[in-house]
């Protein structure tokens, strides 16, 4: 399974947001000369790859002089990073403050640790922009409408617009030539990267979590338990609130090496992790070590 880096712009990001595109067209470089050339071609992309999207974003003020890489320890409190397509934060704010966020950033500047958008290739061809079919429009996230240029003509009273129409008028104004050769891909979201983002989950409804834990102390060998209820929009942001507003200062020096449950998973040594998803269940088991604490967490949904 390989993994690829696309860049896109915000009218396509928000279109995978809203669940309208599925499919996308990507240049082929250097162009062939002719469809006996581009039948000839190896396509880079197969199905089961993974592809995570770059969009243009921004970091918290605090990292405008620091390189991308260098913002993977975001602050605790505030939004960690921007999304320009919606105007979101991380932790699944909406229109957060100027003051906190910093400046845009270009989207192939974006580092995987910060995409939100990860996708699955279902299924990938060659194909010229010209010969995109109606249906294959609708995918690529158009409507049937008229744009500028079709407005303009002289239409006969029968002419229905299409959304093949919408999508060419589109690509000539935004990207060029219609004859140009893409990878056409279709995709799937790849629901445990992305759907557990909560800058993803913003319009979702605010769910009900139970959350049990019990803390240990390695050297006094010490045990405290804790269980509550929470009320948030994703599982993430449960943890969140689990590991940094409950545990703040147990782990003053743990809480900032996380942004989203994916890398969270990644940075902290988990000794164990069960994690079942269902139609109306999610029961979720780990074990996080730092320092002197060790810490147990259950994560039960109490209601969808």
């Amino acid at each position: 399974m390989s993994e690829f880096s696309i860049p896109l712009m915000a009218g396509e990001v928000n279109a995978i947001l809203r669940k309208e595109k599925q499919q996308l067209r990507v240049p082929i470089q250097p162009q062939p000369q002719n469809a006996e050339e581009a039948a000839k071609l190896s396509i880079p992309f197969q199905i089961g790859d993974q592809i995570w999207i770059q969009e243009n974003w921004a970091a918290h003020w605090s990292y405008n002089d620091a390189s991308a890489e260098e913002c993977k320890s975001p602050n605790v409190d505030d939004d960690n990073y921007w999304y320009q397509a919606d105007d979101v934060g991380s932790k699944g704010s909406k229109g957060s403050p100027a003051s906190l966020r910093g400046t845009w950033r270009l989207a192939e500047t974006m580092p995987k640790f910060v995409s939100r958008l990860h996708l699955k290739v279902e299924k990938v061809w060659i194909e010229q922009i010209k010969d995109i079919s109606e249906e294959s429009a609708k995918a690529m996230g158009f409507l049937p409408e008229f744009f500028k240029n079709v407005k303009e003509q002289e239409l006969s009273e029968d002419y229905e617009a299409t959304a093949k129409d919408a999508f060419l008028e589109d690509w000539e104004q935004f990207r060029g030539a219609l004859d140009l050769w893409t990878y056409a891909v279709e995709f799937s979201l790849d629901t445990d990267q992305s759907m557990l983002h909560p800058a993803f989950l913003n319009d979702r409804e605010t769910l009900t979590y139970k959350v049990d834990c019990l803390i240990t102390d390695t050297k006094s060998e010490e045990i405290k338990e804790l269980s509550y209820t929470t009320e948030d929009k994703s599982l993430v942001c449960a943890l969140e609130h689990v590991l940094v507003e409950e545990f703040k200062n147990d782990f003053k020096d743990l809480s900032h090496d996380f942004n989203h449950l994916g890398e969270f998973f990644k940075i902290i040594d988990i000794e164990s992790i069960r994690y079942v998803q269902e139609l109306n269940h999610i029961d979720l088991n780990f074990e996080v070590r730092a320092k002197n604490k060790r810490v147990e967490i259950k994560v039960e949904l109490l209601s969808l």
